[in-house]
């Protein structure tokens, strides 16, 4: 080196086995795929452990990556047996992979409890799928070691491993202590039915899991696949702490909708609330309303209510509840035709004053000329939808693009009794009357062949059209309308997208030109709208 020469520094690249622990952490972190249906054996952790004693020695050693477990029984199964020769082979080819051992040699209960092990005491979230092959004893025996440490769990499994977890859960609660002391989240879904419900029914009457002390639980979930037995209804749960709750999801189309309003009237604290009920029957005397309750953090309330015989009532479970923060409303009761439903939900909505902006009625009955009455009351709504059950009857929902019709010109202050002043998307689906088409072919009904029909003026289309384009912006001013206010009052929002969609139509008529859709160009050139105008067979 000459004598003013500056010295050049020297990078010396390290090997990745001496990488400093916390690096080699944040490496391994960032290799572990929550959402994977790999095998056990073939998961980030079990394969990073398995490349040498240092690796095996970091991984091992952070909790973290072990907290979490994915499970399915079935699939794993499968691949255990496609897989084992050719990961023995590997496995004498690699005589350091004592991890990945563990996990193969085991039965499947015994590999997850390899992974959980290493979670060290970590809070543990699992989600866990067993079939009815799936030894029950198997399964009790790893909650009873694990159940302590769980703080999020979806279980799927058939009646028979619920079944079997009673008796374990009722002797931590025979001791006074909670079986799932940190639990915060609970998943129950029901895959497969044991066919001797008799015999079940008779033992939950007796024992349950319960859930009683679970202080930190949070969000509950039950999805029952048969429609005669749930876990709510024939009591295979007990001692939901509802009062504590936030996030509530019920799928048991066997609980009685009684039962169903009187659950959610202790969710005094519940924001989303998610039910798939059974509705009283037509015949079925519904009970008067209860004491007022108000669900002042309710925000999301999506129900629906299944029923075998049309013409069931649903209005009854609304009439308790004020619900001053609500948000999202979705009703779906396929069955039903409650002339009421839309009465009761006005008075909701007068005590509530909820600040709704997503409505949607799914394949419902309702008396079409009650509509505004209730829109009336919903200022704050931006996207409404209206659909029609399935069954070959026509309920005029159509008109309500008339009853919503601006008067005056949209870019001006919304006047006092506008419907619907912040609407941007309407969805609006209706049927034709069953006598235009012949319900076995689809085809059009014998008494209008060979007729010449004018399908747009059939349908309405042009005053449809009409009623949309009221409620559209130009695109010039579409920008400057955003969000816009005026000292007096909000500037009404401009409608962004209009779907009509007719079902049950004569297979010709979805192919007939339709001298609307000129009109429905013209309209979405000069605005910025997009329309959908839909025929389904």
């Amino acid at each position: 080196m000459g004598a003013g020469s500056v010295p050049t520094p020297v990078h010396v690249a390290l090997h990745i086995n001496q990488f400093p622990t916390e690096i080699l952490f944040k490496i391994f972190a960032s290799c572990v795929e929550y959402d994977s249906s790999e095998p056990l054996h073939r998961r980030a952790p079990i394969l990073l452990a398995g490349i040498c004693w240092r690796w095996r020695e970091v991984a091992q050693g952070i909790p973290e990556l072990w907290e979490f477990l994915n499970y399915d029984w079935q699939l794993e199964s499968e691949a255990r047996v496609a897989e084992r020769a050719v990961l023995e082979r590997e496995m004498r080819d690699r005589s350091s992979n004592q991890l990945n051992g563990e996990v193969l040699s085991g039965s499947g209960i015994r590999a997850i409890g390899a992974w959980i092990q290493h979670a060290q005491q970590r809070p543990l979230t699992l989600i866990l799928k067993f079939s009815p092959k799936t030894p029950s004893k198997s399964v009790t025996d790893l909650f009873r070691h694990h159940a302590s440490l769980t703080r999020r769990l979806s279980l799927k499994a058939p009646l028979s491993t619920f079944h079997a977890l009673t008796a374990m859960i009722q002797t931590a609660v025979s001791r006074q202590c909670a079986r799932f002391p940190t639990i915060e989240l609970v998943n129950l879904a029901m895959s497969q039915n044991d066919s001797n419900k008799a015999k079940t029914r008779k033992i939950t009457s007796t024992r349950n899991i319960s859930f009683s002390g679970c202080a930190k639980l949070r969000h509950v979930q039950f999805d029952s696949a048969d429609s005669s037995f749930g876990f709510i209804a024939d009591n295979l749960v007990s001692g939901i702490p509802y009062a504590q709750l936030t996030n509530l999801s019920i799928t048991e189309t066997a609980l009685h909708p009684l039962r169903a309003r009187a659950i959610l009237m202790e969710c005094v604290n519940l924001k989303r609330c998610y039910m798939v009920i059974s509705q009283w029957s037509a015949n079925e005397i519904t009970p008067p309303s209860e004491n007022p309750v108000a669900l002042a953090r309710l925000e999301e309330l999506l129900l629906r209510f299944i029923g075998s015989q049309f013409g069931g009532k649903v209005s009854a479970f609304f009439e308790p509840f004020t619900v001053p923060a609500l948000t999202r409303l979705t009703i779906e009761a396929r069955q039903s035709f409650d002339e009421s439903l839309l009465l009761v939900l006005t008075q909701m909505q007068m005590r509530s004053r909820a600040p709704i902006r997503q409505l949607a009625f799914m394949n419902i009955a309702l008396p079409h000329y009650q509509l505004p009455q209730y829109l009336q009351l919903l200022p704050d709504l931006t996207y409404l939808r209206i659909e029609a059950p399935v069954n070959g009857m026509c309920y005029s929902y159509a008109t309500l693009l008339d009853a919503i019709r601006y008067q005056h010109d949209p870019s001006a202050q919304a006047p006092a009794g506008d419907i619907l002043p912040n609407l941007e998307e309407i969805f609006i689906a209706d049927n034709l009357p069953a006598c235009f088409s012949d319900g076995q072919t689809g085809r059009v009904a014998k008494n209008l062949a060979g007729r010449r029909i004018d399908v747009s003026k059939m349908l309405k289309d042009m005053e449809a059209l009409e009623a949309i384009e009221s409620r559209c912006w130009r695109h010039e001013d579409m920008e400057a309308a955003r969000d816009a206010r005026t000292e007096e009052g909000p500037v009404r929002r401009g409608l962004e997208v209009a779907t009509v969609q007719w079902r049950n139509v004569p297979q010709e008529w979805c192919s007939a030109k339709r001298h609307a859709f000129a009109r429905r160009d013209e309209i979405e050139d000069l605005y910025t709208v997009t329309i959908h105008m839909l025929l389904e067979p």
